[in-house]
């Protein structure tokens, strides 16, 4: 069958074919004279093949550009660096095929049978591959970027290192399947089953994690993944919550805190996203992002309340600095001194309690204000437990600073703030309050 094919698309190869041939580095060096006695670069573009049998058949680099080829039998075929774009494979034997370093871009393998097929380095772009079954197969390194995966039950292969990126996953099946190190990004694993499977070192962005009920992620690896906290759901954070609980009782917490980054962050995407949405859903919206995400990314970075407490210091010393270049009562920075203070020999202290700070030496000034904007950050405590209090006890000598008019306002609101931003690290630091 397969000599009565090529003799068929004789007149293919002469015009078309021989001249365009180049062997690639390690290739052998094709003998045109013998052309049709060796199946190897055959040209079988568009050629008509439906249920052909091709057991066996040796056709390495061989065209199949747009065949027709549902049905058939490629059972063992060796079909190494061959072409099939566009090629329709429906319902076609592909089992123990050799497809290494094969191009089936945009071809169409619906309900194909892939079973112990070796797609090594292949090139599966834009593929259909819906309710294909891929079993016992090598996909390692293959390319699978914007394939159509729906349905398909993919078991017991080794897709490491592969290329999934904006594939559809919808229904699909995973058991028993090692896909450490592939690139998943903006997968859509609606209602998808995983199954005692690897995801190590995956690239996770995107993903559309929203599993079948009937998963198990307890039997399945997925650490050291990457962009977690970029994961995604449509209707339900049931698979999100599932994992997060994973790396909840394997005491990974810093997974656990990318996964609540996720839901949460996903959750105030879907507000917004409501058609009917009102103007009550944009205003909350606005304060969750402000307090929660801008604060510690919902729990996942609680050391950025900290850096930003230290960024206001030195935001709110421009203020400052502002008023004590222009001072005036109503609107100024007073320095108090106690009068039961201690006043030694040759003090420089001033004998008046309440004393106007005025501008001096610019750097000087800069301190001033540096320093009272740390004062103000830090005017938190309760009773003796005051850690602005403390702060005062670096200083030579025994006064304190009291601000009027709206600087005494803008110092409340650093206050209101530091103390907020503190109180956030805290939590997410110590514990859970986005669960």
């Amino acid at each position: 069958m397969l000599t009565s094919i090529i003799d068929a698309h004789k007149k293919v190869v002469e015009e078309y074919r021989l001249d365009q041939i180049q062997p690639g580095i390690g290739d052998p060096v094709i003998d045109k004279s013998k052309i049709y006695s060796d199946s190897r670069y055959a040209n079988l573009c568009l050629a008509q093949l439906e249920n052909a049998d091709l057991q066996g058949a040796g056709l390495e680099w061989a065209n199949f550009d747009g065949a027709n080829l549902i049905g058939a039998n490629l059972e063992g075929a060796r079909l190494w660096k061959a072409s099939f774009i566009e090629a329709f494979l429906w319902r076609t034997n592909v089992k123990q095929v050799d497809f290494e370093e094969a191009n089936l871009r945009a071809a169409e393998l619906k309900l194909a049978h892939l079973e112990k097929t070796n797609l090594r380095s292949a090139n599966l772009e834009n593929t259909k591959l819906n309710q294909a079954t891929i079993r016992d197969s090598m996909l390692d390194l293959a390319n699978f970027k914007g394939a159509v995966l729906v349905g398909a039950n993919i078991e017991n292969t080794n897709a490491s290192n592969s290329d999934f990126s904006f594939s559809d996953m919808r229904n699909a099946k995973i058991t028993d399947t090692v896909l450490s190190g592939a690139n998943l990004e903006s997968v859509d694993m609606r209602n998808a089953v995983i199954r005692n499977s690897n995801l190590d070192r995956a690239n996770l962005k995107n993903v559309i994690f929203e599993l079948s009920l009937d998963s198990d992620l307890s039997t399945t690896r997925i650490n050291q993944v990457k962009n977690l906290k970029d994961l995604r759901f449509v209707e339900s954070p049931h698979s999100l919550i599932e994992l997060r609980n994973k790396y909840k009782k394997e005491g990974l917490r810093t997974e656990e805190r990318d996964v609540t980054y996720a839901i949460k962050h996903r959750e105030m995407e879907i507000l917004l996203e409501q058609p009917d949405r009102k103007y009550s859903d944009v205003i909350e919206s606005l304060f969750m992002y402000v307090a929660y995400e801008l604060t510690t990314e919902w729990g996942r970075s609680p050391g950025r309340a900290l850096k930003s407490i230290f960024y206001l210091i030195f935001l709110f010393a421009v203020v400052y600095l502002i008023a004590l270049m222009a001072p005036k009562e109503n609107a100024g920075i007073w320095r108090i001194h106690p009068e039961d203070r201690l006043i030694y020999n040759n003090s420089s202290d001033p004998t008046d309690v309440h004393e106007l700070i005025m501008p001096g030496g610019l750097w000087s000034t800069i301190l001033y204000a540096l320093y009272f904007s740390v004062l103000s950050a830090f005017h938190i405590g309760w009773r003796d437990f005051n850690v602005g209090n403390w702060i005062t006890r670096l200083q030579f000598s025994e006064f304190t600073f009291r601000p009027t008019g709206w600087v005494r306002t803008v110092s409340g609101i650093q206050s209101l703030l530091s103390v907020y931003l503190l109180a956030m690290w805290a939590l997410t630091y110590f514990g859970r309050p986005f669960e």
